[in-house]
């Protein structure tokens, strides 16, 4: 019956197109045409007629099916990630495991769904490796034997063994996140206090990540891209940070304590009370970086860029900072007691009431610092470039500046009882006074100042 029906239905539509529809398109200007004319031309209206209706049925076609394959693989992606879902609960590895890379693959494909698979596997890692909850001691299941220490260290005899490594399954979590597709995201991937020592996250693109109060003791993170992440009192002991990147991050208050941050980026980044004690820095870039209070006893800074960086009360004692650059750099009442600072670029630097005392200042580039009040009691200042220099109530007791330069340097009042000036050029110091000379070693050396100063005269 139905057959019939629509082959009965197709004719009368038909024959509306071939009829009136035709003569309607047709309009008066054929109609008015002779009557051989107007019948070839009533003939190339319905074909024009036909095919448009061909082609608009075509198009219909083809939008139909495009909405329903849409939708067919909306339903098929809303499938496969109910069952990823469903995997993530499962008690055996494999199939978490699995469904984490499913989750992935939807990730991939689907756009839409990439801000919810980040943060399942956000909030799977949270609740399966809360530092929190596990008070220091990570998850040990199912440990592979690709989940090798970092290089770099060589592990204490009584810690090679116990050295801590994420689950499997936190781990697979960890990398695709790491290597998810650069899309603009809603929201930061949170991972705060999360326990992830020793977890391999190399390469791992982290923007903006939130890891407040995370464990990544012995982490691997060489050449990961932190931007603008939030490391608030991270903990990142003993992690490999080679090169890794930086810029911005907040490290306020963080732990990094006996870290390596070789060639690491971390310009303008947030330092304020960091923790780096014996932490390695050499040739790393910490330009315009905030380091108010910062630990760094001890650290290896040896040709680090600390350019324009704030080191306001920075704790330095015993640093390394061979060749390090310092230029423009702001330490007031810094602590640098017996720092190697041997030959380290600190022109403009202000070092107002800084602790120098014992350091090792030798062919240090002091051009224009001001050392207003700074101490440098025993420094060893031998060679040292201290031109146009302010060391104005500078405390400069039995201090070796034995071939440094003091080019119209401004003395006024600095106390240099039993300092070595021995060969040096005093001609042009400003604010050089005759008591000042008598209390200083002064063999050999031009004892009458210039006309850049003399006795009593005062600083510009």
């Amino acid at each position: 019956m139905a057959a019939p029906f629509g082959v009965a239905f197709a004719g009368l539509v038909l024959a509306i197109l071939l009829g009136p529809v035709t003569h309607w398109v047709a309009g008066p200007v054929v109609h008015r045409l002779p009557d051989d004319q107007q019948a070839v031309a009533l003939n190339h209206v319905r074909r024009t007629v036909l095919q448009s209706v061909g082609g608009t049925a075509a198009l219909s076609a083809l939008a139909f099916a495009v909405v329903n394959y849409r939708l067919n693989r909306r339903g098929q992606i809303t499938e496969r990630y109910t069952s990823a879902i469903g995997n993530l609960a499962s008690d055996k590895l494999a199939e978490r495991i699995g469904g984490m890379y499913a989750l992935e693959h939807i990730m991939r494909e689907s756009e839409r769904d990439h801000s919810t698979v980040v943060e399942v596997l956000s909030a799977f890692i949270r609740e399966n490796a809360s530092a929190e909850d596990e008070e220091g001691s990570p998850p040990m299941r199912d440990l592979g034997r690709w989940m090798h220490p970092p290089a770099g260290t060589v592990d204490p005899p009584d810690e090679s063994q116990a050295r801590k490594r994420p689950a499997t399954d936190i781990q697979t979590a960890l990398t695709v996140i790491a290597r998810r597709p650069r899309r603009p995201e809603r929201n930061r991937v949170d991972l705060g206090t999360t326990n992830l020592r020793g977890a391999d996250l190399r390469g791992a693109h982290l923007e903006q990540v939130d890891l407040r109060g995370a464990h990544l003791e012995h982490a691997d993170l060489r050449g990961a891209h932190l931007e603008d992440a939030n490391l608030r009192r991270a903990h990142l002991q003993h992690a490999n940070l080679r090169r890794a990147h930086l810029e911005h991050a907040d490290l306020w208050g963080a732990h990094l304590e006996h870290a390596y941050l070789g060639g690491a980026h971390l310009r303008r980044a947030d330092l304020w009370g960091a923790h780096l004690e014996d932490a390695n820095l050499v040739g790393a870039h910490l330009e315009h970086a905030r380091l108010l209070g910062a630990r760094l006893e001890r650290a290896y800074l040896v040709g680090t860029h600390l350019e324009h960086a704030n080191l306001r009360r920075a704790h330095l004692s015993h640093a390394n900072l061979v060749d390090t650059h310092l230029e423009h750099a702001y330490l007031v009442d810094a602590h640098l007691e017996d720092a190697n600072q041997l030959g380290a670029h600190m022109h403009h630097a202000n070092l107002r009431g800084a602790h120098l005392e014992r350091g090792n200042l030798g062919g240090a580039h002091l051009d224009d610092a001001y050392l207003v009040g700074a101490h440098l009691e025993q420094a060893n200042l031998v060679d040292a470039h201290l031109d146009r220099a302010d060391l104005v109530g500078a405390h400069l007791q039995r201090a070796d500046l034995v071939g440094a330069t003091l080019d119209h340097a401004n003395l006024v009042g600095a106390d240099l009882k039993d300092a070595d000036l021995w060969g040096v050029d005093l001609s042009t110091v400003r604010g050089l006074s005759e008591a000042q000379l008598r209390s200083a070693i002064t063999a050999d050396v031009n004892e009458h100042p210039g006309e850049g100063g003399g006795a009593g005269s005062s600083p510009s």
